[in-house]
């Protein structure tokens, strides 16, 4: 996501043995989730630089970009990255550890022969998007509108679809804006959102890898849908800043404001700080001067702070929260808050103690020496969903293989929860969550994410992480058509994602999500995958809702009861299953008639203590309902 010369982050680290060295991995599967009950609340920083307003005229407004000729330029460019600031908080200000427990669990990663593959993402709609034509990684961005207009962005192109896969436009960003005065270097970093509140498509980009040619661009769109028109602002970082320029940006939107935040580095590329840009959104959407809030050097010295976006602006007010963790590994977690609208309050703050995170080493490809870098732990997005911040980064399992890492953290009662998602023997990287229900009480989760490994190609996958915090197995989206091996690759690594794209689309009656990912093309090249990803179930739920099955009692000590109704006359099966999708046993299989009510009762004698899924399927296979079941007491 940087451009600036390579530095070879692996080399600089103690936890890169050599650079065409894999340390033997054996495949083990982890799973785990731990509860803090933490009893402080946010203070306010101790030292803040600055809280400065600033205006920024409109730099110019673009119509009909559909008629503006392209000028790609295809020398292959790779977006290389610098040190990571390694510094972690030592304040010593953390919240104390009131309550701990662990629950250990098992997952499974695909559909295979014998098991059924509970709950996973369904995918919908896919098609291709972005090609990386020039430059990698891609830094996939996406935003779907309420119109059924879908913005792809990588770190050259901005590509626009309908919901159906028609592509209604391909434009690279150094034609849309077509600013004279910024030659010689390229746009990166692009990250697209769109406001359900206000009907608008907001697009923030950076152009340039030094002081003296840094620019923050903002782009809004003209009108609800509109991905032709555009106001554009231009803000020379050196204005406020002379001699540092900006990276790493985050976006968010919430129903007075646009939040972009990004970091601050030197001329010699060393991290300086993370600064907000708060700004009022009337102004930013009617082409007038933006009234901007400058906030900068933080408590805690963050670095990469993370924008909590939510799906409806409207029920998140008063506040912007942040997140932020260590690249390098650490045990903590950082929280930050700025009031809305626009004033000059402090910024609130909160530090999270958790189990530590390590960064993976690179990434193997099948049937290539190339590794790929894994990013390291860096949060790349996040959520609020009725008082939880959701996040997800990567981290390194017992074998030096990437997992993912998600908490979720109620910022009203300061309670943190994670848990880790793993293969043990395959590369999960670049993870992104989205809200993945319409119940705005429901902590329902999907993650999009990267993986790689030995037996496969770059590819891109999904998984749910229900209210519960259960897990279901992952969902292949596209599989790689091959390994990926650039003439931009460095030391035999090559630059892998930096982001993965997905967005929540909140329709009454069909909550889905979008997912924008790279995968190795067949030209050893990355391409974007676009994907509608839907709920498992919402189709079944919706045509029969006359089903029903209750289970008691739950959880169950010796023996459980089953009740169910089925909503037509047809052969029927239940059956229990596990949480990897393992089928245990047969409870039960014979005719049922409509709107009779059945009663089953079985004992725990084949089931070990944990927690299962009750399954009632017709005799075609297909699922009529599901629910959970915990076991108590030695099996």
């Amino acid at each position: 996501m940087v451009y600036l010369k390579y530095l070879n982050l692996f080399d600089a680290f103690g936890w890169f043995a050599a650079a065409n060295h894999r340390p033997k991995r054996v495949a083990k599967l982890s799973f785990y989730t731990i509860y803090y009950i933490l009893y402080t609340s946010f203070s306010s920083q101790a030292q803040t630089a600055y809280n400065k307003k600033i205006n920024l005229p409109l730099y110019k407004t673009v119509y009909h970009i559909d008629t503006v000729s392209p000028s790609f330029n295809f020398q292959l460019i790779t977006l290389t990255k610098h040190e990571d600031d390694e510094r972690e908080d030592t304040t010593g200000n953390y919240n104390k550890i009131q309550k701990k427990k662990t629950i250990t669990h098992y997952y499974g990663e695909d559909l295979q022969a014998g098991k059924v593959n509970f709950d996973s993402p369904q995918v919908v709609k896919k098609f291709a998007g972005n090609q990386a034509l020039h430059f990698t990684p891609t830094d996939n961005s996406i935003a779907a509108s309420d119109g059924n207009i879908i913005i792809s962005c990588i770190n050259s192109s901005m590509f626009v679809f309908d919901t159906t896969g028609k592509k209604l436009l391909e434009k690279n960003f150094a034609t849309i804006i077509n600013d004279p005065t910024l030659i010689g270097h390229y746009y990166y970093d692009p990250r697209i959102m769109y406001d359900h509140v206000s009907q608008r498509f907001v697009i923030s980009i950076l152009y340039g890898d030094k002081p003296t040619n840094s620019n923050l661009i903002i782009l809004t769109s003209l009108s609800a849908n509109d991905y032709n028109n555009w106001h554009i602002y231009k803000y020379n970082i050196a204005n406020n800043w002379p001699g540092n320029w900006l990276d790493y940006l985050s976006l968010a939107i919430n129903s007075h404001e646009i939040f972009i935040s990004g970091n601050l580095f030197d001329a010699n590329n060393n991290f300086v700080s993370s600064v907000v840009f708060q700004i009022g959104k009337p102004s930013a959407y009617s082409g007038q001067t933006l009234q901007i809030n400058l906030h900068g050097a933080l408590s805690g010295r963050p670095f990469n702070l993370v924008s909590v976006y939510h799906p409806a602006s409207h029920t998140y007010d008063s506040y912007m929260y942040f997140v932020s963790n260590i690249p390098a590994g650490g045990d903590k977690l950082y929280i930050y808050k700025i009031k809305t609208p626009t004033d000059n309050s402090d910024v609130l703050s909160n530090t999270i103690i958790v189990d530590r995170y390590s960064p993976p080493i690179d990434a193997l490809q099948k049937n290539s020496t190339m590794k790929l870098d894994q990013g390291r732990c860096r949060i790349r997005g996040a959520f609020w969903q009725n008082g939880i911040i959701h996040t997800v980064f990567v981290s390194k399992d017992a074998n030096n293989f990437g997992k993912l890492y998600y908490m979720r953290f109620d910022a009203g009662n300061n309670v943190a929860q994670w848990q880790t998602f793993g293969l043990g023997s395959v590369d999960y990287a670049y993870p992104v969550v989205c809200p993945f229900t319409n119940d705005s009480l429901n902590q329902t989760s999907l993650i999009s994410f990267l993986a790689s490994g030995q037996d496969r190609f770059p590819e891109c996958r999904a998984v749910i992480c229900d209210n519960d915090f259960i897990f279901s197995s992952s969902t292949l989206i596209r599989k790689g058509d091959n390994s990926v091996k650039t003439s931009a690759a460095q030391n035999g690594v090559e630059r892998w994602g930096d982001y993965t794209g997905n967005i929540f689309v909140n329709a009454p009656g069909n909550p889905h999500a979008w997912m924008a990912a790279a995968f190795g093309n067949s030209s050893q090249s990355w391409n974007t995958y676009i994907a509608k990803i839907g709920r498992p179930n919402d189709t079944t739920q919706t045509i029969i809702p006359q089903n029903k099955m209750s289970i008691y009692p739950n959880p169950m000590m010796d023996v459980a009861t089953i009740e169910f109704e089925a909503g037509e006359s047809n052969i029927y099966s239940l059956d229990i299953i596990t949480l990897d999708g393992k089928r245990i046993d047969a409870v039960w299989n014979a005719t049922v008639f409509k709107d009779n009510k059945y009663i089953l009762q079985f004992d725990k004698s084949p089931l070990a203590p944990g927690i299962y899924i009750i399954v009632l399927r017709k005799q075609n296979g297909k699922e009529i309902l599901k629910q959970k079941m915990v076991v108590f007491g030695k099996g």
